[in-house]
């Protein structure tokens, strides 16, 4: 009678155990399968972006002498019938820009564009892989501070992915190259290519003209704060919400630019400065060169340029013109 009691008991318990083990296992499984599917939360109530937008006529476009912008959540909305985020966007001076509206579905960031919703960010595509935002023309949204009526094309390639820790959170990056010619996410630094879970690129949230040159379009994102993680751009060493200086705009332009052949500009200074800088770009806004002029009339040889469409700019202590030339 005793055996055959400890049999039915030893029977029981595996049976019981081996059931403890399957739920165990089935538990493990869900669990692994919620992480997996687990999704970060864009733009969750209050979080905060601050960009740089240097002046127009600004002495650089990486300094401290610009104005910055920016983006901050409202929470849940709903809009065209789809739930939403609004996003107030204005200057740090208090000006208001405007209200943007963007949505999460799965891995992947849309936003609001003429009743339309676009991917803007894909954090499921692979190494390789081209994101398409807008196929052809389309008018930027009031947030991207566009002055023209349309732009041509916007589109980028992944070409790396990593992760970075940013307070304690592991956050998926890609590395991004411009696909299109007139907006992009991509400026001429090589760490601005980089696109981040939660804070999207580090240029601008919603990309940028890639023909303006530096002084004209916004050029790196400082700062990012929600609840959770709080990101500081280490190639801004100053406070997020830096205004800066008020932009001067003085009528008169510093100086007079001549050809001399096509080799040569002659630069005049129209009068006596004690700091007169002149860059001199391409057209996508690359530097090409750069030097202090301590004369009156300085001759810039040109003659290493291919042919093509050139941004010469002159400032000075009160102001800056930017000139344009053609190198045949």
């Amino acid at each position: 009678m005793k055996k055959i009691t400890s049999d039915i008991f030893l029977c029981l318990k595996r049976k019981f155990t081996k059931y403890k083990l399957k739920t165990f296992f089935i538990f493990l499984y869900l669990m692994g399968a919620s992480c997996l599917l687990a999704q970060v939360k864009w733009a969750p109530k209050g979080a905060k972006w601050y960009y740089t937008r240097p002046y127009y006529n600004a002495q650089q476009a990486t300094d401290n002498f610009g104005d910055c912008v920016v983006f901050k959540s409202l929470g849940d909305t709903l809009i065209i019938g789809q739930h939403a985020i609004a996003l107030e966007v204005r200057y740090c001076s208090g000006d208001s820009i405007s209200t943007e509206i963007v949505k999460q579905s799965g891995d992947t960031l849309f936003y609001l564009n003429h009743n339309k919703f676009y991917p803007l960010y894909n954090f499921s595509a692979k190494v390789g892989d081209t994101i398409t935002v807008h196929l052809g023309w389309f008018e930027p949204v009031k947030a991207c501070l566009f002055r023209y009526d349309s732009v041509n094309g916007f589109k980028y390639k992944i070409t790396d992915i990593d992760s970075v820790d940013i307070s304690g959170q592991w956050l998926k990056r890609q590395t991004v190259n411009s696909l299109s010619r007139d907006w992009s996410f991509c400026d001429n630094n090589p760490p601005d290519k980089y696109i981040i879970e939660k804070l999207g690129s580090l240029t601008y949230f919603f990309g940028k003209y890639s023909n303006f040159i530096p002084e004209e379009n916004i050029t790196l994102l400082r700062c990012y704060t929600d609840s959770t993680i709080v990101y500081h751009n280490p190639r801004w060493t100053s406070t997020c919400d830096l205004v800066g200086i008020k932009k001067i705009n003085i009528p008169d332009s510093p100086a007079k630019i001549h050809r001399d052949g096509n080799n040569t500009l002659s630069v005049q200074l129209y009068r006596s400065e004690k700091s007169v800088k002149l860059y001199i770009y391409d057209i996508s806004g690359r530097v090409l060169d750069y030097q202090m002029l301590k004369k009156k009339k300085t001759f810039i040889p040109i003659q290493n340029l291919k042919n093509g469409i050139y941004l010469l700019k002159i400032v000075t202590e009160t102001n800056s013109q930017t000139y344009k030339f053609i190198k045949q």
